[in-house]
């Protein structure tokens, strides 16, 4: 559990808004305090996907470390083979109010996407299509990310180096619409 409690801890950090309004005044500091992020509505996932026992973990301690994110909302499940962790899912909403002053809906944004994409994982993002959805490939520390937007919302899938399945996984959950 502590494993994943980093890496919701380092996809938040990433998330961290640090946009602020150009003004001579005290700047405005746009975007949702990690207090203030509420999970999905709803289950998104299956209670098995592969042989893979899915959970939705509690992320709101984390959440509290972070001052400003571009989500208001954030779900955080993990997939495990008996009690190892195979693989994480974090789904997140882009809020409204987060762009500040770019445009309503700065997520759309082709720049803005590959930005994030650029600063999630340890290694130049490769674009593929997996059925028709463009998804970035890299890597983190003894994992393999898969990063995948669906209108306002953004996937990172983590699986472990050594699992044996992540395109599979990757397959069934592009499936997923919030």
């Amino acid at each position: 559990m502590r494993r994943l409690s980093r890496s919701v801890l380092a996809l938040a950090t990433v998330l961290a808004l640090a946009s602020t309004a150009c003004g001579d005044d005290e700047p405005t500091v746009y975007g949702v305090a990690g207090s203030e992020v509420a999970q999905l509505q709803g289950n998104l996932l299956p209670n098995q996907i592969l042989g893979l026992n899915v959970a939705e973990e509690d992320v709101a301690e984390t959440l509290e470390l972070i001052d400003n994110t571009y989500v208001d909302q954030l779900s955080v499940y993990s997939f495990r083979l008996g009690e190892l962790l195979q693989a994480t899912l974090q789904v997140g909403h882009f809020g409204a109010d987060a762009g500040g002053a770019q445009a309503v809906d700065y997520w759309k944004d082709r720049r803005f996407r590959l930005g994030l994409v650029n600063n999630i994982g340890g290694s130049a993002p490769r674009e593929v299509r997996l059925g028709g959805n463009p998804v970035w490939l890299t890597t983190g520390t003894n994992q393999q990310l898969s990063i995948w937007f669906h209108e306002e919302h953004f996937f990172v899938l983590a699986t472990r180096a050594d699992f044996t399945q992540p395109r599979s996984l990757l397959r069934e959950l592009l499936e997923v619409t919030p």
